[in-house]
């Protein structure tokens, strides 16, 4: 799980500290190039002195990851450097589940599971993840002048786009946001099988992630989605008690 975050917290730091979307997009292709080469060497002494190399292709080889899932999450990276609109949900649905789906996919190889269902249930729970983060991350996003939820479900609550992008406040931003978070809890509603679908000893790690993101939406609706005024986060001290209540859960 570590050389798996490292992977991906490296392709993260790409995309996001690149200077423009162009210089990005190469780093990116580096990246995946890189990655290729990494997965396809046979000696990864020369070209690949970082330890990551080494870690992430013995961990993709010891639990059969399809590399396909890697290029998927590179993929997803790429979109964020194109698209700042989605016309609909299943537009969206595209970029979540190459950035969050694909991601939660690659970790189910290591928690391991034999119910082929629960590919699909992962799949839901990195896109309730996702849908979590852009109702986080709004103002941020906007500021960057990013819009993710569908345009769309704009039109339908009769919100504009300047109305978000100048994170303007009234009952039909309210309404837009609300039915987002409801579509994000349909998501987690439909992945709640997944923890039972994986190891044992890998079902504290899933339920606590499940917990602390899930934990993320409730406060968002806890402050009526307000948004912009907002940044949800859950406390450090709550954190703590998840980890520590489903620690003890799954030792007993």
């Amino acid at each position: 799980m570590c050389a798996i975050y490292a992977w991906m917290r490296q392709l993260d730091d790409l995309a996001d500290d690149a200077l423009s979307p162009a210089s990005a997009r190469t780093a990116i292709e580096s990246w995946r190039a890189r990655t290729h080469r990494a997965f396809s060497s046979q000696d990864l002494s020369e070209e690949f002195q970082d330890g990551l190399w080494p870690a992430l292709s013995e961990t993709v080889h010891r639990y059969a990851i399809p590399h396909e899932h890697f290029d998927e999450i590179v993929e997803g990276a790429l979109m964020d450097q194109e698209i700042t609109r989605y016309e609909t949900f299943e537009d969206l649905y595209r970029y979540c589940y190459r950035v969050a789906s694909m991601v939660g996919l690659v970790c189910l190889r290591v928690f391991e599971y034999k119910d082929p269902q629960a590919e699909k249930t992962g799949e839901w729970l990195g896109i309730a993840f996702q849908l979590t983060n852009i109702l986080r991350d709004m103002r941020e996003d906007a500021g960057r002048g990013r819009l993710y939820i569908p345009l769309e479900d704009l039109r339908r609550h009769g919100v504009s786009e300047n109305d978000l992008l100048e994170f303007r406040w009234n009952t039909q931003v309210h309404d837009l946001l609300m039915s987002f978070g409801k579509r994000a809890e349909e998501y987690y509603v439909r992945a709640r099988p997944i923890v039972d679908m994986v190891s044992g000893e890998a079902r504290p790690t899933l339920q606590i992630m499940t917990e602390i993101y899930h934990g993320i939406l409730l406060q968002v609706k806890k402050r009526d989605f307000r948004v912009f005024e907002h940044r949800a986060q859950l406390p450090a001290w709550k954190k703590l008690f998840i980890v520590a209540k489903h620690q003890f859960r799954f030792s007993t």
